[in-house]
């Protein structure tokens, strides 16, 4: 979980498994202001690690496998990339 400064947005990753057994990654982010949430993104592998660049517009991701996701919260979704270690 990881909550931006000031606690504008907080984002909780979930593993869930389906009754196949295979695994989905998700991270909810979750407006305070709004109270909304304001995206759903999808992950390939199990989220160990979050943090923010100190506002509510970037979200780095870490996952078991080293790799790094930066999410631009603010911009187009679909756009986002991300950095293998």
């Amino acid at each position: 979980m990881f909550e931006s400064a000031p606690q504008n947005k907080i984002a909780i990753a979930y593993t869930i498994v389906k009754p196949s057994a295979e695994r989905l990654y998700i991270i909810l982010v979750f407006s305070v202001f709004t109270k909304k949430f304001t995206s759903i993104l999808q992950v390939n592998h199990e989220v160990t690690q979050m943090c923010t660049s100190g506002s509510d517009n970037i979200l780095v991701v870490a996952t078991v496998l080293g790799s790094m996701i930066l999410y631009d919260l603010d911009g187009d979704l679909e756009s986002n990339h991300s950095l293998n270690a």
